[in-house]
């Protein structure tokens, strides 16, 4: 009986709840530039990386570990946006992987 009650409740709800405005998300909260991403600390502790917006376009960003403040962009790609990278074992190289033009062939550079 109580989940008859329940439906009924929602079924007369329903025009009261279609007449209501429903504000919608965001298109760019879904689909937009994240402000910060993949979060990496380098093997030997030193360093922290990142990838965030560079002029609108995803890049991988830098900073010693002690200090964020100080963080830099270490790419400047311009067209497509970088989503993945990686240290190397010896904490002074950045590996990232990169298609061109969306051809889906990933290099690395």
């Amino acid at each position: 009986m109580k989940r008859l009650f329940l439906l009924l409740a929602a079924i007369v709800a329903l025009p009261a709840l279609a007449q209501t405005p429903v504000e919608l998300i965001p298109r760019s909260a879904i689909f937009g530039n994240p402000s910060k991403a993949q979060g990496l600390v380098s093997p030997d502790g030193q360093w922290i990386s990142w990838i965030a917006p560079r002029d609108g376009v995803l890049n991988i960003w830098v900073a010693p570990a002690s200090d964020p403040s100080k963080g830099r962009p270490l790419t400047d790609e311009k067209l497509r946006p970088i989503r993945q990278h990686f240290w190397a074992r010896n904490s002074k190289v950045v590996l990232f992987i990169n298609d061109r033009a969306g051809d889906e062939n990933f290099h690395r550079r």
